[in-house]
């Protein structure tokens, strides 16, 4: 899965990093549009980013994240599928 576009996109926002931060990931799920003031916000994200990642570390691998991504879609009641889509289709981070 290394090679997918959203490993890709998981890379541009980690920075070129292979782990991601949580400012990293909450600024994914605000620029893909996926955070919003009622279903989802900022704090749901930062939740989400907690359970996935590990207790000791501050970041998460692309497969944590992948874990993360479960976590939105079932909060959004979205499928994971749909979820990826939107990230894809957004494309990098937005400047």
């Amino acid at each position: 899965m290394q090679n997918s576009p959203l490993f890709s996109i998981y890379k541009s926002f980690a920075g070129g990093n292979i782990e991601m931060d949580g400012r990293q990931f909450a600024k994914m799920m605000k620029d893909v549009g996926l955070v919003d003031k009622k279903k989802f916000t900022a704090t749901d994200v930062d939740l989400i980013f907690a359970k996935a990642k590990d207790k000791s570390q501050r970041k998460v691998t692309f497969h944590q994240f992948e874990k993360a991504l479960q976590l939105v879609a079932a909060k959004k009641d979205y499928d994971v599928d749909g979820i990826i889509a939107i990230i894809e289709a957004a494309g990098g981070p937005k400047f």
